[in-house]
């Protein structure tokens, strides 16, 4: 698994930034940023996403293998594999497979996305297993197994876990944000 402080560190340090430079750039204090590249603090994918902006790197970049994302079969257990704040991803089609960007998505216990966030394009989410309370706009939708929801993702949404055990969603998301 790829240490995202690492990596965040190696684009710092590699474009000559102080961690006062980002900070200023992206809004995030001094404090956060130093714990999250010495990966002593959890960082929301809110956050990841505007750091990936900063610094003009796809958000998948940050944690892949390449060599699975080269390949255009997905097995069982295969696939760039994420953890972030409470969540682990599996990114579930390689890096030029079309408009589409299907995720699987495990939600443990009380994980929550944080601040609502917005995105280009469109997002679809289904629930395998558990309950996932889900934010879009002003309003909450408590979705359990078999239960999908659909937006446009220039809503604001974001998700809290309120169970006492795992969600497991199935998400597809267009355009693609972690290969973009």
């Amino acid at each position: 698994m790829v240490e995202i402080g690492k990596s965040l560190r190696n684009l710092r340090q590699a474009r000559g930034l102080s961690l006062q430079e980002v900070s200023q750039a992206t809004g995030l204090s001094v404090a956060f940023l130093s714990k999250v590249e010495r990966d002593l603090s959890n960082i929301t994918m809110g956050h990841l996403r505007r750091l990936a902006n900063f610094y003009g790197v796809q958000l998948v970049s940050l944690f892949e293998d390449r060599e699975e994302l080269e390949n255009p079969v997905i097995r069982k257990g295969q696939g760039v594999k994420i953890n972030a704040q409470g969540v682990e991803l599996q990114l579930l089609m390689g890096k030029d497979n079309g408009v589409l960007e299907p995720i699987v998505a495990i939600h443990h216990p009380k994980s929550q996305s944080g601040a609502l966030y917005t995105h280009h394009g469109e997002e679809f989410n289904y629930i395998l297993e558990g309950q996932l309370l889900y934010i879009l706009g002003g309003d909450e939708y408590l979705l359990e197994e078999g239960d999908s929801i659909s937006h446009s993702s220039s809503v604001p949404h974001g998700w809290i876990n309120p169970g006492k055990t795992k969600a497991v969603v199935l998400t597809v998301v267009t355009p693609p944000s972690f290969l973009f």
